[in-house]
């Protein structure tokens, strides 16, 4: 057996005391994921040369307790085990109900599905937090772009940072996911809850509005924006909302780029090199569009 897997097996029986009777790598891509005895999914942690210089495992594991110990009903699968030294992580195994997408293959969206997601979203969000480490948005933009070696248009770029930092850092500061791909994101078929999240490597306090960018331009919702905006402000929605959404979307695209490129040169795993492809169009389309406006 592979390294991975001998680690993964060590873990799991130390926690149960007993021997694993099955073990079934279920992904391996930022990490290694198993899924053991159909009860629970393990990580093991793989250096991240793009993202180490951010990641604390004893923040994500703060996080990760502070949301469990909210409330019974939590929007996190239960954990096992944690090591805040390396980040390996063991969590109940929480079955989907598959190929469930917030888009279909014709663009419709789910709409229940998208808004079950804000509810968890606001869930998590009311959890008062009990740390102070944040997500320095401003720093690993400018980190990633670093490594990355490449560049968007500088001074529409520069001015999208700006308004981005200054839209999170006045705002509400809540504990936030902050990596809100449907990867991330589990619709369940018979749990307690409709939604779960998983992963919290990005985990930290940032300004409320993040999460709620993050799953608009992970998943391409724009078209949806002002409607997900109202589930998520309810009576506290302003039209200002909408214009400081599209900033923070656009600040998304150009974080996950140059993060996508940074990650691409780390593993030269061609996923990364599309992520950036994408992320680069959709910037450089709203750079377009404020020429076309200004």
């Amino acid at each position: 057996m592979s390294d991975p897997m001998n680690r993964a097996l060590a873990h799991y029986e130390r926690v149960t005391k007993k021997k694993a009777t099955s073990i079934r790598l279920i992904q391996e891509g930022g990490n290694y994921i198993y899924k053991i005895d159909f009860i629970v999914a393990l990580r093991i942690k793989k250096p991240n040369p793009t993202d180490d210089p951010f990641y604390s495992p004893n923040t994500e594991f703060r996080i990760i307790e502070s949301l469990l110990s909210h409330n019974h009903d939590s929007p996190l699968p239960p954990l096992w085990a944690f090591d805040p030294r390396t980040g390996d992580k063991i969590e109940a195994w929480i079955p989907s109900k598959g190929n469930v997408h917030l888009r279909d293959d014709n663009g419709q969206f789910n709409i229940p599905a998208i808004y079950g997601v804000i509810d968890s979203i606001k869930e998590m969000h009311s959890v008062a937090p009990s740390i102070k480490d944040d997500f320095k948005f401003e720093q690993r933009y400018y980190s990633y772009k670093k490594k990355a070696g490449v560049s968007l248009p500088e001074g529409y770029e520069r001015s999208v940072v700006q308004t981005a930092s200054s839209v999170l850092r006045n705002s509400r500061q809540v504990i936030s996911h902050n990596d809100l791909h449907e990867g991330n994101i589990i619709l369940t078929e018979s749990c307690r809850r409709a939604v779960y999240f998983c992963d919290f490597e990005f985990a930290a306090i940032n300004g409320e509005l993040f999460d709620l960018a993050s799953l608009i331009e992970e998943n391409n919702l724009d078209e949806i924006t002002e409607l997900l905006l109202i589930r998520y402000l309810g009576m506290n929605y302003a039209p200002s909302a909408l214009y400081q959404m599209k900033v923070l979307v656009t600040a998304l695209d150009g974080l996950w780029y140059y993060w996508a490129v940074g990650r691409y040169q780390d593993t030269a795993n061609p996923r990364f090199l599309a992520i950036a492809q994408e992320k680069k169009e959709r910037f450089l389309k709203a750079f377009r569009d404020s020429v076309d406006q200004g």
